[in-house]
């Protein structure tokens, strides 16, 4: 179904070019034109494990200080105009044809870095009740996108959002810290799928990597089950000091 979708999405934008969301010249493959899609903020030089942007790739200090719960962190483009335009979009306009975009994308970065393929996604997940309000779940819709490209499942039974968090916009890290305590869980029991039917490698999507404290936090619950190698993939990093 995902592939025969892809393919339909791209048959009806051939036939009928949809204006790029940025400049708004008729673009034929993908929400953005090609010149739009290429002036977009790259996101270089970063630390490996965090993704925070630095001026060279290695290590940042805080990950040396705390070494963060998932293993390694990839992530496409600096949070800043107009990559935030296109994630609110995405996340509050229903603009998920982005997620097209993003996962092709993606999949060219992926193939720049030889990152080995994970044994599954599994998308950020949002509370039931913030999933109601919105309609979907825009890392589940990125994850989606990035399964067909990659034929990697997504899975929805690993990872449940627990705890109904306030929007952490404009919060404080402690504040983060406070409001995502438990806010995750696997529904699995601790150690039941140890050794069994646990995953080894897992890439956990999302739209948006700020403070690295969301990803910490559901890594955290996919390693009570026994997954051993966790990779953080999103589209966009803050360059927010940690």
């Amino acid at each position: 179904m995902p592939r025969c979708r892809q393919y339909i999405t791209q048959r009806l934008r051939q036939a009928f070019p949809a204006p790029c969301l940025l400049c708004h010249v008729r673009s034929i493959n993908s929400a953005l034109c090609d010149d739009c899609t290429d002036d977009l903020p790259q996101l270089g030089l970063c630390c490996p494990h965090c993704a925070t942007p630095l001026n060279l790739q290695t290590t940042c200090g805080a990950c040396l200080a705390k070494p963060p719960v998932q293993d390694s962190s990839l992530s496409l483009y600096h949070y800043s105009p107009p990559v935030s335009t296109l994630i609110i979009a995405l996340k509050h306009h229903d603009q998920r044809t982005l997620t097209d975009l993003f996962a092709d994308e993606f999949v060219k970065r992926l193939a720049q870095n030889k990152v080995p393929s994970p044994d599954c996604l599994v998308a950020i997940p949002l509370h039931p009740e913030r999933l109601r309000q919105r309609g979907y779940n825009q890392a589940l819709e990125f994850a989606r996108a990035l399964s067909t490209r990659l034929d990697i499942p997504v899975r929805l039974d690993l990872l449940d959002r627990v705890k109904n968090t306030p929007i952490q916009a404009g919060l404080s890290l402690k504040q983060r810290q406070q409001n995502m305590r438990h806010a995750f869980k696997s529904p699995f029991v601790p150690n039941a799928m140890r050794g069994k039917n646990a995953p080894q490698h897992i890439a956990l999507v999302d739209d948006v990597m700020t403070t690295g404290l969301t990803f910490n936090i559901a890594a955290k619950a996919l390693r009570d089950i026994g997954v051993n190698h966790i990779e953080v993939w999103s589209i966009a990093r803050t360059s927010n000091a940690k």
